[in-house]
């Protein structure tokens, strides 16, 4: 067992298991962890600084052989949820209920197949697609639909994975609302939007029957949001975050310019006021 090369793989986290396999013997690897911070048990770090996100969950996993990264602490890896909590979420195989441990709660899974397993950047990890399956009876409504918008437009999921997890677990937990949701949003090109006002304005669209427009594409040079291009009309989704009075007001000129029509609606109409994005679209398709 070349040590070095673990500990630079593992982001310098390594457990006492882990050596034990390699045939070092417990005096040997009693004195491998001499001195060095443990984490959980048996679970030691080297170095003092404060743990990095990716030294957190590397810590989770090793804490028993075939631990994966899972549920919310796998969404916040993958950067389709911002959920921040005092302990990582794992997923081991076998039956029995969650257990809680400090900085670490321990889900069991009786049926967890080749296709729900994934190695995220060498972190043994649940599948995306199961991790959103696991979330879905854990939060409120608006929430988990957010959670798989913001899956598909990170790229982590496609309509095919949703599929595959609808079909694996017919009779689980949050499955009818994963297949609404999928019903809803995995047709859509949400992959091509950069927020989820952008994402969930394709779901009104959709669910009004208006066409789905190209999504943040070059007009005249200039990215717009929505474009219907037949129609020469362009909707812009301005947030108080990503927008400035100025460049929208040039940027609107330079569409005007060339023959374009624009309208512009704040993002929290999408949330709050949805009518008024589907009052924004070509007449004639309203």
């Amino acid at each position: 067992m070349d040590f070095d090369a673990v500990l630079a793989r593992q982001d310098g986290v390594f457990s006492v298991w882990q050596l034990r396999h390699a045939g070092w013997s417990a005096a040997k690897a009693r004195h491998a962890v001499r001195g060095l911070r443990e984490i959980h048990h048996g679970v030691r770090v080297t170095g003092h600084a404060p743990l990095t996100e990716r030294q957190r969950c590397w810590a989770a996993v090793l804490t028993e052989p075939g631990t994966l990264l899972s549920h919310a602490s796998l969404a916040r890896l993958l950067r389709f949820d911002d959920w921040r909590a005092d302990h990582e979420t794992v997923t081991r195989r076998g039956d029995g209920g969650i257990q809680r441990h400090p900085g670490l709660v321990v889900y069991r899974s009786a049926r967890l197949t080749a296709v729900e397993v994934r190695d995220v950047d060498g972190l043994p990890c649940v599948s995306p697609g199961r991790a959103l399956l696991d979330l879905m009876p854990q939060r409120p409504e608006l929430n988990a639909a957010r959670l798989v918008r913001s899956a598909l437009r990170e790229g982590v999921v496609n309509a095919t994975d949703l599929r595959v997890m609808l079909a694996l677990h017919p009779g689980r937990r949050g499955v009818a609302r994963l297949r609404r949701f999928t019903r809803e949003y995995a047709h859509l090109p949400i992959h091509r939007t950069k927020s989820d006002a952008e994402a969930l304005g394709l779901a009104v669209l959709d669910g009004s029957g208006i066409e789905i427009p190209q999504v943040n594409i070059k007009v005249a040079g200039e990215e717009a949001d929505y474009v219907w291009r037949a129609a020469r009309w362009i909707v812009e989704l301005d947030s108080r975050r990503w927008h400035h009075p100025v460049e929208d007001a040039r940027k609107t000129a330079v569409w005007e310019r060339a023959g374009w029509t624009v309208r512009r609606i704040p993002t929290n109409d999408v949330y709050r006021h949805p009518h008024r994005l589907l009052a924004a679209v070509p007449p004639h398709l309203r």
